[in-house]
């Protein structure tokens, strides 16, 4: 049987069914692509501590001492409602707050006091604006709650516009479309096969082994 396909394979039309459908996978991984409505992410970085950053961001006695419990408190805050209106306030955007904080991502890195506040939008430009928004909105909230606190929070990494965007992967989604259609030529060309070989297997008589008495 191994043999078998192998020849059905490297057989013209075994080749040919394989290209064929490989190409189609991957025109319709482009035409899905093109479908989909680019988006870009721009991040900007909050340093949340009890003191101003340091190089490198290696921590000072009172910044060591600072709980990370402490920054799922300012998550919590950063897409309150307040903050994110006080972001479309600085960023001088159209989306309403819930379009805002559906957009919004909160990640901190482990073992830091850094807070990342991660937009993703439609346009470059918004992403960027946005992210410093509400990066600084975070950072004026945070004066008024822990006042006088000497918590404090500073944006050490403004957002930057992007310049490629983050979805869709073009080339993934053809390097996937491809090997899918590929997958699919190569089933399709060794069904003949393997039917041919399931009915030979099924017409072939039984043998058994007759008693003999004596």
């Amino acid at each position: 049987m191994e043999v078998s396909a192998l020849r059905v394979l490297l057989s013209a039309r075994g080749i040919a069914m394989v290209v064929v459908l490989a190409a189609i996978g991957a025109a319709l991984a482009i035409g899905w692509t093109a479908m989909v409505a680019p988006s870009y992410t721009s991040t900007a970085r909050v340093y949340i501590g009890v003191a101003a950053p340091y190089v490198g961001f290696s921590a000072p006695p009172g910044v060591a001492s600072f709980p990370r419990e402490r920054l799922d408190v300012y998550s919590t805050l950063a897409s309150s409602e307040s903050v994110l209106d006080d972001a479309k306030r600085i960023a001088r955007t159209d989306d309403s707050t819930s379009q805002l904080r559906a957009s919004l991502t909160l990640s901190s890195p482990a073992e830091t006091s850094l807070l990342d506040i991660t937009i993703t939008s439609s346009s470059p430009g918004d992403a960027s604006r946005s992210a410093n928004g509400v990066a600084r909105a975070l950072v004026e909230a945070i004066r008024g709650v822990d006042a006088p606190s000497p918590i404090r929070g500073d944006l050490v990494e403004p957002a930057v516009t992007p310049t490629s965007r983050s979805a869709p992967f073009t080339r993934r989604n053809l390097v996937l479309g491809s090997l899918l259609g590929a997958a699919l030529g190569i089933i399709a060309a060794l069904r003949p096969a393997l039917r041919r070989e399931m009915a030979d297997d099924a017409n072939e008589p039984s043998q058994t082994e007759g008693v003999v008495r004596r």
